[in-house]
Protein backbone atom coordinates (compact mmCIF):
# COMPACT_ATOMS: atom_id res chain seq x y z
CA UNK A 1 0.00 0.00 0.00
CA UNK A 2 3.14 1.85 -0.52
CA UNK A 3 3.38 3.06 3.68
CA UNK A 4 6.65 3.47 5.11
CA UNK A 5 6.73 0.97 8.65
CA UNK A 6 8.43 3.38 11.17
CA UNK A 7 8.84 2.37 14.71
CA UNK A 8 9.83 3.78 17.89
CA UNK A 9 10.12 3.10 21.55
CA UNK A 10 8.32 4.29 24.79
CA UNK A 11 8.03 2.32 27.56
CA UNK A 12 4.85 2.99 29.05
CA UNK A 13 4.40 0.18 30.97
CA UNK A 14 4.28 1.79 34.76
CA UNK A 15 1.11 4.03 33.32
CA UNK A 16 -1.17 1.02 31.76
CA UNK A 17 -3.36 -1.42 33.31
CA UNK A 18 -5.60 -4.66 32.38
CA UNK A 19 -4.15 -7.11 30.13
CA UNK A 20 -2.43 -5.44 27.87
CA UNK A 21 -0.23 -4.41 30.31
CA UNK A 22 0.23 -7.71 32.55
CA UNK A 23 -1.68 -6.14 35.01
CA UNK A 24 -5.27 -5.97 37.07
CA UNK A 25 -8.14 -4.49 35.59
CA UNK A 26 -8.88 -0.80 35.75
CA UNK A 27 -12.11 0.29 38.14
CA UNK A 28 -14.41 1.20 35.64
CA UNK A 29 -12.60 -0.41 32.66
CA UNK A 30 -15.06 -1.92 30.01
CA UNK A 31 -12.70 -4.79 29.40
CA UNK A 32 -9.97 -6.66 30.82
CA UNK A 33 -7.69 -5.29 28.22
CA UNK A 34 -8.44 -1.69 28.93
CA UNK A 35 -5.38 0.60 28.86
CA UNK A 36 -6.60 3.93 30.11
CA UNK A 37 -5.81 6.73 27.75
CA UNK A 38 -4.42 4.30 25.70
CA UNK A 39 -5.30 5.90 21.44
CA UNK A 40 -5.01 9.51 22.98
CA UNK A 41 -1.67 8.60 24.30
CA UNK A 42 -0.45 6.62 20.98
CA UNK A 43 -1.30 9.74 18.82
CA UNK A 44 0.25 12.11 20.76
CA UNK A 45 3.51 10.16 20.67
CA UNK A 46 2.95 9.82 16.92
CA UNK A 47 2.29 13.88 16.52
CA UNK A 48 5.12 14.27 18.59
CA UNK A 49 7.29 12.15 16.67
CA UNK A 50 5.95 12.55 13.13
CA UNK A 51 4.84 16.63 12.87
CA UNK A 52 8.31 18.15 12.89
CA UNK A 53 8.48 15.61 9.39
CA UNK A 54 5.96 17.22 8.07
CA UNK A 55 2.86 14.91 9.21
CA UNK A 56 -0.16 16.45 8.83
CA UNK A 57 -2.81 13.35 9.01
CA UNK A 58 -3.11 10.65 11.86
CA UNK A 59 -5.05 7.58 10.22
CA UNK A 60 -6.73 5.54 13.01
CA UNK A 61 -7.78 1.62 12.63
CA UNK A 62 -11.03 2.18 14.85
CA UNK A 63 -13.79 0.76 13.51
CA UNK A 64 -17.67 0.48 14.84
CA UNK A 65 -17.42 -2.45 16.70
CA UNK A 66 -14.36 -0.94 18.94
CA UNK A 67 -16.50 -0.73 22.50
CA UNK A 68 -14.20 1.73 24.21
CA UNK A 69 -14.65 5.41 23.88
CA UNK A 70 -11.55 6.34 22.57
CA UNK A 71 -12.46 4.14 18.96
CA UNK A 72 -16.00 6.40 19.10
CA UNK A 73 -16.41 8.87 16.94
CA UNK A 74 -17.35 12.05 19.65
CA UNK A 75 -13.50 10.96 21.39
CA UNK A 76 -12.02 11.23 17.31
CA UNK A 77 -13.76 14.47 16.82
CA UNK A 78 -12.42 15.69 20.46
CA UNK A 79 -8.59 14.31 19.87
CA UNK A 80 -8.68 15.96 16.00
CA UNK A 81 -9.79 19.39 17.56
CA UNK A 82 -7.19 19.45 20.34
CA UNK A 83 -4.04 18.48 18.10
CA UNK A 84 -5.86 20.64 14.99
CA UNK A 85 -5.21 23.76 17.33
CA UNK A 86 -1.52 23.32 18.36
CA UNK A 87 1.67 23.85 15.87
CA UNK A 88 1.61 21.90 13.34
CA UNK A 89 -2.51 21.83 12.66
CA UNK A 90 -1.98 17.71 12.91
CA UNK A 91 -5.53 16.06 12.09
CA UNK A 92 -6.84 12.54 13.27
CA UNK A 93 -9.27 10.71 10.80
CA UNK A 94 -10.59 7.51 10.84
CA UNK A 95 -12.38 6.56 7.76
CA UNK A 96 -13.48 3.27 8.87
CA UNK A 97 -14.81 4.18 12.01
CA UNK A 98 -18.47 3.39 10.48
CA UNK A 99 -17.53 -0.12 9.42
CA UNK A 100 -17.33 -3.29 11.58
CA UNK A 101 -13.95 -5.28 11.31
CA UNK A 102 -15.68 -7.76 9.01
CA UNK A 103 -16.91 -5.44 6.63
CA UNK A 104 -13.57 -3.43 6.49
CA UNK A 105 -11.42 -6.81 5.98
CA UNK A 106 -14.34 -7.85 3.20
CA UNK A 107 -13.90 -4.63 1.37
CA UNK A 108 -10.28 -3.88 1.79
CA UNK A 109 -9.89 -7.19 -0.70
CA UNK A 110 -6.89 -8.25 1.80
CA UNK A 111 -4.97 -11.97 0.44
CA UNK A 112 -6.18 -14.37 2.89
CA UNK A 113 -2.96 -15.92 1.88
CA UNK A 114 -1.69 -12.87 4.02
CA UNK A 115 -4.07 -13.14 7.17
CA UNK A 116 -1.82 -15.07 8.62
CA UNK A 117 0.81 -12.22 9.27
CA UNK A 118 -1.70 -10.46 11.31
CA UNK A 119 -2.66 -10.65 14.41
CA UNK A 120 -4.44 -8.36 17.54
CA UNK A 121 -2.40 -9.96 20.80
CA UNK A 122 -3.36 -8.04 24.21
CA UNK A 123 -0.69 -9.93 26.14
CA UNK A 124 2.43 -11.10 23.73
CA UNK A 125 4.28 -9.76 21.13
CA UNK A 126 3.12 -12.47 19.03
CA UNK A 127 -0.39 -13.91 19.02
CA UNK A 128 -1.02 -16.38 22.18
CA UNK A 129 -4.41 -17.57 20.86
CA UNK A 130 -5.92 -17.01 23.95
CA UNK A 131 -6.94 -13.58 24.87
CA UNK A 132 -9.93 -11.55 24.10
CA UNK A 133 -8.08 -10.00 20.93
CA UNK A 134 -6.52 -13.30 19.34
CA UNK A 135 -10.05 -14.67 19.90
CA UNK A 136 -11.78 -11.44 18.60
CA UNK A 137 -9.47 -11.59 15.49
CA UNK A 138 -9.57 -15.47 14.94
CA UNK A 139 -13.72 -15.36 14.74
CA UNK A 140 -13.16 -12.25 12.71
CA UNK A 141 -10.82 -14.40 9.88
CA UNK A 142 -12.91 -17.61 10.14
CA UNK A 143 -16.32 -15.44 9.13
CA UNK A 144 -14.86 -13.33 6.39
CA UNK A 145 -12.40 -16.07 4.94
CA UNK A 146 -15.12 -19.14 5.39
CA UNK A 147 -12.93 -22.31 4.91
CA UNK A 148 -14.64 -25.01 2.49
CA UNK A 149 -15.88 -28.11 4.74
CA UNK A 150 -13.45 -31.41 4.54
CA UNK A 151 -15.30 -33.34 1.75
CA UNK A 152 -17.40 -30.50 0.42
CA UNK A 153 -16.95 -30.54 -3.37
Amino acid sequence: IGLEHRTMHADLTSLGTGTMAGKDQAPGASAAEFWPYRNQMLVTLAAMKFMPEGLTEIILGSVSTDQHADGKAPFLRALDRTLALQEGNVHVSAPARRMSTKTLLRNSGFPYELIGLTFSCHVHEYACGQCNGCLKHRECVETTYPRPKRGAA
